[in-house]
């Protein structure tokens, strides 16, 4: 006798048909695929290496050091 196996997947495509469930994995591999080339389209290298580039200059360019009174 054969054993029957039980698993989500058998009873998802049983009750629901092979082609629907081939539709949902291709239109998930789709929208993953859609989303990461998204992410990678955004993406700027810096336009310059550190320090210089587009980098703002720092809020005190004075020569004097800067003290902290309080507690």
């Amino acid at each position: 006798m054969k054993k029957s196996i039980s698993s989500p997947i058998r009873k998802f495509l049983v009750s629901n048909g092979a082609g629907k469930a081939v539709s949902l994995i291709f239109g998930v591999l789709v929208l993953s695929f859609a989303v990461g080339f998204y992410i990678y389209a955004a993406w700027n290298e810096p336009s310059a290496n550190p320090p210089s580039g587009n980098v703002e200059a720092p809020i005190n360019i004075s020569g004097t050091a800067q003290t902290k009174t309080g507690d």
